[in-house]
């Protein structure tokens, strides 16, 4: 059986096992749903716990992309890769057994988010994480915890909601019912007592998304969930949702919290419909969808950028590329078909090496698709996912566009509305390369 656990510094969520052999099984999951699972044997566990008892203090040195290159300080990170011969994801991964042998008993932490460092405290590792496996076991049981717990009265009461960690975030192997329920906040509990959930399953949101029907002086709302982990978060969608109101037709925050590893946001319903509905894409109806499309790229992209804090040129998108390959997070089931079969590292190595020499910054949505263009009547009622917004090259946008656009109306029809779509855009030259440029960097989100 899993249990639940939640790394020392930014409490990031993840489920692990000890087994009859010694062996540390960490599962994550990470955006997009993908499941990473890295095996500790006892043998190399016994080498980690002696390096760590060598030293006064030792490092938690597992930065990613330091691993990558070989020039990570000594630590545990660099001791599992250089030392014990264990891959990147595996090296990262003692943030999570730090978390199991400190809480353990068997090490000791030396309290700081920045700069962690670790002693050790005993010599029976294997004893005492087994015994802290058990405790964490018959707590999430249902068995009631010796720890303090603020919240119990109000669980008492019938005021905390639970969800299933494995449906709500799909996670899509033979273990997710492993996963035992998880709590809302109190907080957030109370504020949607009686209101009925819906799963939605529309776009490719890396969180799990829920409309909240019914709300109490709200209406009808939406719930994002997601945890923490190696890509987006929600806070990030939460400050650009604020730095947007009263700019653009754009959400409004009713709740967040940040708990156990998990992220939770609601947001207002906006009224209409996705440019992917049916009724737009029939052939009297999508030429004006079109037009609508790009009347609201440019105003997204007519914004003043001098104050925006939220930079996401290509430095920064390629470094996150960078990160999602070195996770192993890029869906290669999922590559457009002139892609299925390539390795991500390769396709990382082509936009390196094919990088525009010049940005064309703008502030960018980051995600435009029709999914997250909403229309009521005809006309824009506004925009909705903006995780991924922030300072780009506005083709960053543009191409994307132009993709969802070929994907759901077809090659032929999709390409001449592509076409429509750039000419009511407004640019006097359309940049070819750019387009497939920002849609193959795509394919690695």
């Amino acid at each position: 059986m899993y249990v639940i656990d939640t790394t020392l510094g930014h409490g990031g969520l993840f489920n692990w096992l000890i087994n009859a052999n010694g062996t540390i099984e960490v599962r994550r999951r990470f955006v997009g749903g993908q499941v990473a699972v890295n095996l500790y044997r006892k043998a190399k566990l016994d080498q980690l716990h002696a390096f760590v008892a060598k030293r006064e203090w030792t490092a938690l040195a597992n930065n990613v992309e330091k691993l990558h290159h070989g020039t990570e300080k000594e630590g545990l990170g660099q001791f599992l890769k250089e030392t014990l011969g264990m891959d990147v994801a595996a090296a990262q991964g003692a943030s999570q057994l730090a978390a199991i042998f400190v809480r353990a008993g068997a090490w000791e932490g030396n309290g700081r988010r920045r700069g962690m460092a670790f002693r050790c405290l005993a010599t029976d590792w294997q004893g005492l994480v087994e015994s802290y496996y058990e405790q964490c076991k018959h707590t999430q049981s249902g068995a009631k915890s010796d720890c303090d717990d603020p919240d119990a009265a109000a669980r008492e009461e019938g005021q905390q909601l639970y969800f299933n960690l494995g449906a709500a975030l799909e996670v899509k192997d033979n273990k997710a019912d492993a996963l035992p329920p998880i709590p809302l906040p109190v907080s957030l509990s109370r504020l949607l007592s009686g209101a009925h959930f819906v799963k939605d399953t529309i776009g490719c949101s890396s969180s799990a998304v829920f409309k909240i029907c019914g709300l109490p002086d709200v209406g009808d709302a939406y719930l994002k969930v997601m945890e923490l982990s190696a890509g987006e978060d929600l806070l990030r969608e939460k400050a650009v949702l604020d730095w947007l109101q009263g700019q653009l037709p754009v959400p409004k925050i009713l709740h967040f919290t940040e708990e156990a590893g998990m992220q939770y946001l609601l947001i207002s319903a906006i009224p209409g419909l996705g440019a992917e509905n049916e009724h737009f894409l029939s052939p009297e109806n999508a030429p004006e969808m079109v037009r609508v499309l790009a009347r609201g790229l440019r105003l997204i992209h007519s914004l003043d950028i001098s104050g925006c804090p939220f930079p996401r040129d290509l430095d920064v998108m390629l470094a996150e590329a960078r990160r999602q390959v070195e996770f192993g997070l890029v869906d290669t089931d999922n590559l457009q078909p002139e892609n299925m079969g390539r390795d991500p590292e390769d396709i990382l190595q082509e936009l390196v090496a094919k990088r525009p020499h010049q940005e064309d910054l703008v502030l960018t949505h980051g995600d435009y698709c029709l999914p997250n263009i909403l229309l009521q009547d005809g006309q824009l009622s506004g925009f909705i996912d903006w995780g991924r917004a922030g300072v780009a090259d506005r083709y960053a946008d543009i191409a994307l566009a132009v993709r969802s656009l070929r994907y759901n109306l077809g090659d032929a029809r999709g390409e001449a509305l592509a076409r429509l779509f750039l000419e009511e855009y407004g640019l006097e030259h359309v940049d070819e390369e750019k387009i497939a440029y920002f849609i193959l960097l795509d394919e690695l989100f």
